[in-house]
């Protein structure tokens, strides 16, 4: 099982998220962040988080959004794959990746949906359904 993470300049936020995935009790988990930065690389933060199996990805020019997300996903080798944005959170409870097997990808999509149960911006928290 694969977690992509696209970030870009927000090494503060991606510190949470990174937080809360090494929180996780499942096993066998790929975590890939694709550090798109222009000016603040989030290499100290990762380094803080990464476990065993994770990797830190860095383009060698700035990339459009969409395709650091594509980076990321070209460079996972978990399947599910799941991508969630470097300023969101993996619940503390969320269920083992083999729940996101079972989630329908829309047509195209590289990864299952993600749920957002909490409403807003920054620090939302994200499950798998």
């Amino acid at each position: 099982f694969s977690v992509v993470v696209p970030t870009r300049d927000r090494p503060d936020l991606l510190g949470f998220c990174l937080e809360s995935l090494a929180a996780q009790t499942f096993s066998n988990v790929e975590v890939v962040v694709a550090d798109n930065h222009t000016t603040n690389p989030a290499r100290a933060v990762f380094d803080r988080w990464a476990q065993d199996g994770w990797r830190y990805l860095v383009p060698p020019t700035p990339l459009p959004m969409h395709e650091n997300f594509e980076l990321g996903c070209d460079e996972a080798a978990g399947e599910p794959l799941a991508c969630m944005v470097g300023k969101a959170v993996l619940h503390p409870t969320a269920p083992p990746p083999a729940a996101a097997a079972a989630v329908p990808r829309l047509p195209g999509a590289r990864s299952p949906p993600l749920r957002y149960p909490a409403p807003g911006g920054v620090g939302r928290v994200v499950g798998l359904p």
